[in-house]
């Protein structure tokens, strides 16, 4: 599974210091939420609110099964 990073860093901000877990945080400037689903690739990151997490996944599948479909058609098409 790749990792993506803008740097590195050895240790975190706080070495025993302040932490909260579960807590509503902004990232370059986007609300995420605790449960959202953040997913990230070399073309970008997408935070997905947890209500929408589901409607989002089936929309991805139809996008890619259509997809799909069209490269097999341009493919035979060909033959």
């Amino acid at each position: 599974m790749p990792v993506f990073a803008r740097a590195t860093s050895p240790a975190g901000p706080y070495k025993n210091g302040p932490f909260r877990l579960g807590t509503a945080i902004a990232f370059g400037g986007v609300p995420v939420l605790p449960g959202d689903v953040i997913i990230g690739d070399s073309d970008g990151v997408v935070v997905i609110p947890r209500e929408q997490a589901a409607a989002v996944a089936d929309a991805a599948e139809a996008v890619f099964a259509d997809e799909t479909n069209r490269r097999q058609a341009i493919v035979a098409a060909r033959s």
